[in-house]
Formats: structure tokens, sequence, C-alpha cells
């Protein structure tokens, strides 16, 4: 015959468990119906930023977006074409150096004062031989001559090219202050669209196959 107290002590087990399974049967229901509350902040934390947040340039310091910088602008040309010469508001000077092989370099100031079609007159200055100044008379070349003339035009920069502004020659005739000057130098020129004057120059020697030096001016402010 069993035991009462055993009886008693299996019936109590019993319930427990009984209480138990209800229990985590409620827990493990109110886990799954509330299971996208639970994690939402987790997979929420996880997600990248948008790319446009990522993309736009900001200056430093700034919460605007950098402005972009215009590219700059280069500068007018002075001397764009021939008609911009012949319209020159006169006079003006040049000021640089005319260099002779062998012998060193000159200060050189070049003055135009008058211009007439296609012709232009004027003076040049040594200040450093005697401060002499001749006379210059000189044209607008437009039709270069033969071989033999455009073989000294050669020797100029930017000959045969399509650069702007205009070619000129002129000459020295005559010595107004001073000594020392060869006169019936020719010089052969290109007048740039910012103004500079580049050149060479050939001696009163007309048989001479080369140049006796070359002369770079800056156009002086008026």
């Amino acid at each position: 015959m069993a035991n009462s107290d055993d009886d008693k002590s299996l019936a109590s087990r019993t319930q427990i468990i009984v209480a138990l399974i209800g229990v985590l049967g409620v827990v493990s229901t109110a886990v799954f119906s509330n299971w996208d509350k639970i994690f939402s902040s987790h997979r929420q934390s996880t997600v990248p930023p948008s790319p446009a947040s990522s993309t736009q340039p900001f200056s430093p310091g700034s919460n605007t977006p950098a402005a972009s910088t215009p590219p700059s602008s280069s500068p007018s040309p002075l001397f764009p074409d021939l008609e911009s010469f012949l319209t020159l508001q006169l006079p003006r000077n040049w000021r640089g150096t005319a260099n002779q092989k062998n012998y060193g370099s000159y200060p050189m100031v070049f003055h135009i004062e008058n211009i007439s079609g296609q012709a232009f007159s004027g003076k040049l200055q040594w200040t450093t031989l005697r401060n002499s100044i001749t006379s210059v008379e000189g044209r607008i070349v437009e039709d270069f001559g033969d071989l033999t003339e455009r073989s000294k035009w050669e020797f100029v920069k930017g000959f045969g090219t399509d650069e702007g502004g205009a070619w000129l020659t002129f000459t020295e005739t005559r010595l107004l202050q001073g000594n020392g000057i060869f006169l019936g130098v020719i010089y052969y020129a290109h007048l740039k669209d910012d103004g500079s004057i580049h050149g060479v120059w050939f001696g009163n020697d007309s048989t001479a196959s080369e140049p006796g030096g070359d002369f770079e001016l800056l156009l002086s402010p008026q």
C-alpha cells in the first residue's frame, strides 16, 4: 500500500510544473507578439546614411555648400588686329632693351608720334649712348616682299603664324641728338596683341644674311 506523504509531494510537484508551463507560454506569446518593437532600434541603427548627405561639398566651418569659383578671365588684347594699331592714341612710348651681338645690351625707348595710312614716324632714344636720339620712319607690313626680304622676317618670333597684332618695319633716318649712332639700321618687328614689341635688326649693310641683334619692348602707360 503507497505512503500518503509521497502522494501529496507528487501532487505538489505536478502543480508547480503546470504553473511554470503556463508562465512560459505567456512569456513566449508576449515576446513573439512584440518582436518588431524589441529589435527595431537595432535595425534602424545599422541603416547606412543617405548618399546625398555624404556627397555634398562643404566649406570648413560652414553648414552651406561651398560656392564654386568662377574661372579667371584673360585680359582683353590691346592690339588684336591692325585696325587697333591704326587708331592708337598718340604719342605712345615703348621701353626695353636692344641686344647687339658681341657688344652687349642697351636701353631702348621707341616713340611713335604720328600714323598716316600705313606709314608712321617717331624717334628712338638711346639713354646710355650719350642720350642719343634719332628720327624714325616706318610702315605697317602686309606684303612681306620677295624671298630675300622674307628671309629677314623669318628671324622674328611668331612670323608665319596666325598671331594677332601688327607687323612693323622702320629705320633710323637722321641723328637729332648725340653721336656715335649708325644710321640706316632696319628693324623688323611684331607688335603683339598684348602691346609688347619683339623683333630683330639688320645693319646698314644690305647684304647681311643674319641680324645684328634683337630687341624687346613693353608698352609704357600713358
